[in-house]
């Protein structure tokens, strides 16, 4: 989840420096519901916004990833039988971090065999245009010498 991933930056980067103030910035969200993009919207900054993720991902890579929602779905349905429709919060964390971890390493791997197209520009609902998916290479986001990326799942099932 990218609200866990945050504080855990946050936490480490106070651990090393008390005095140390984590400035972050969110330069790309998206999210497929319109009431969760207008929250998104509201967000401080220029940040862009896009309606589907998956509108960016290599045709491969999304077939793959929409294997692993089947997959993921079907195992959160049995455990719902189960244990007769009665949500296990440490079951469905459990069952959440392990599809993150496991999207993020395919994400990864074909990040890394050069399947992503870096210039790629989709729908940005914020702005009215086509925007950059990703933001480009040595931009001073926040004025942050150091940047890195957070990802996460917004589904309520998933989510704390």
């Amino acid at each position: 989840q990218a609200e866990r991933a945050m504080q855990n930056l946050t936490e480490l980067a106070k651990a090393l420096d008390p005095a140390a103030e984590l400035k972050t910035a969110c330069t790309r969200s998206c999210n497929i519901l319109p009431h969760c993009r207008q929250v998104l919207h509201a967000l401080p900054g220029d940040g862009c916004v896009m309606a589907d993720m998956t509108e960016r991902l290599p045709p491969a890579l999304r077939t793959d990833i929409e294997n692993i929602i089947a997959a993921y779905q079907a195992k959160l349905v049995k455990q719902l039988q189960e244990f007769r429709k009665k949500k296990d919060r440490a079951f469905t964390q459990q069952l959440g971090d392990a599809f993150v971890a496991e999207v993020a390493h395919l994400m990864l791997e074909h990040k890394l065999n050069g399947s992503f197209d870096p210039n790629l520009k989709l729908p940005c609902t914020k702005h009215g245009k086509l925007c950059p998916v990703y933001p480009v290479r040595g931009s001073n986001v926040g004025g942050c010498p150091l940047k890195g990326n957070v990802s996460g799942i917004s589904c309520i099932d998933w989510s704390e």
